[in-house]
């Protein structure tokens, strides 16, 4: 339309095919949908959630991509390698996370964000630049985070580069939105933005503050294509009668790749669950093979389930629990 006015300006015929507005939509309507997915590499956890995202959406057939925001050669640096490798290496396979967890906390405390606004154009910065870069060269219907950390700044380009529909999909019980919309950033950027709470859950839904309720939705949490098997009643009478004692309510515990040693099977094995009810836990090793060492330090029984296994059994009789290590770990140190 330009080119056609600039023709007629200078008196010349405009040669220049428009198309219809009708044309035009339709070729909207029939263009396939695409998704850009940001993940980071901090833990094993975000890009789990982002290859089960956009496995659900390849189903659904949209075109997606997905961008590593630490490592990804259009988004990485000496500063964002080391960092994503102080963390693995040190944080995660010395579980050191009382390191990480007093650092929130302090941030928490004086209400420091980790990611601030730096609105265009009067602001600019090389990292918001390379999220820029990124969805301009995938030009995408939709923006997905799987990954809270940067969230500003991915807000900030959607809304520069046309409004773009972003979800922010927790992979976690705490969405962790404190950490981002401070009082010193004052809330959302723009209202085409959702945060996704994995688990309907009441302290997971004040997490999202001080987010307005409009802002959230009930997500589930991405998991693989083998964990959405449907449901079969009677499989899971059996599996139930063959591994545990008749009334026996199952608690499947995960702490991320690299295996938490957490408090909660300690304190439930110590106080129980409710009066008169069974409960056994399951809990999902990762990579730390000495947390079943761990825990049988602190279990001081042991019980034989149906099935002829030994488990360990809590100071409350009616709490047991075990480790379920992946058979494919064979790290030693």
């Amino acid at each position: 339309r330009q080119q056609q006015l600039l023709q007629l300006r200078n008196g010349k015929k405009a040669n220049v095919v428009v198309p219809s507005r009708s044309t035009y939509v339709k070729g909207l309507e029939t263009q396939q949908a695409r998704a850009l997915i940001f993940t980071c590499s901090f833990g094993g956890g975000h890009q789990s959630a982002a290859s089960a995202v956009s496995e659900y959406l390849t189903g659904a057939g949209m075109h997606v991509e997905s961008v590593d925001a630490n490592l990804d050669p259009e988004m990485t640096s000496m500063t964002q390698q080391k960092s994503v490798e102080f963390f693995n290496q040190v944080i995660l396979k010395r579980r050191m996370y009382a390191i990480t967890n007093a650092g929130d906390s302090f941030h928490n405390m004086l209400k420091i964000p980790k990611n601030t606004r730096c609105p265009a154009p009067e602001c600019n910065s090389d990292r918001k630049h390379q999220f820029r870069t990124a969805v301009l060269r995938r030009r995408p219907h939709l923006v997905i985070s799987v990954y809270h950390m940067e969230l500003v700044s991915i807000l900030e380009v959607a809304k520069e580069l046309g409004n773009i529909g972003v979800i922010h999909l927790a992979t976690d019980m705490d969405a962790k939105m404190r950490e981002i919309f401070v009082s010193s950033t004052a809330g959302p950027i723009y209202p085409r933005f959702r945060v996704g709470v994995p688990y309907d859950i009441e302290k997971s839904w004040k997490t999202t503050e001080p987010l307005p309720a409009s802002a959230t939705f009930l997500s589930g949490y991405p998991v693989r294509r083998e964990f959405l098997q449907p449901y079969d009643p009677a499989r899971v009478a059996e599996e139930r009668r063959r591994t545990v004692p008749p009334g026996t309510r199952i608690l499947l515990m995960m702490t991320g790749g690299g295996g938490q040693d957490v408090q909660t099977p300690y304190l439930l094995a110590k106080k129980g669950w409710k009066a008169g009810h069974r409960l056994h836990i399951i809990v999902v090793a990762g990579a730390n093979n000495d947390l079943e060492t761990q825990y049988a330090k602190r279990f001081d029984g042991r019980v034989t389930m149906p099935d002829g296994r030994e488990v360990f059994q809590g100071r409350d009789r009616a709490v047991t629990l075990e480790v379920a290590r992946d058979p494919a770990n064979t790290r030693e140190d």
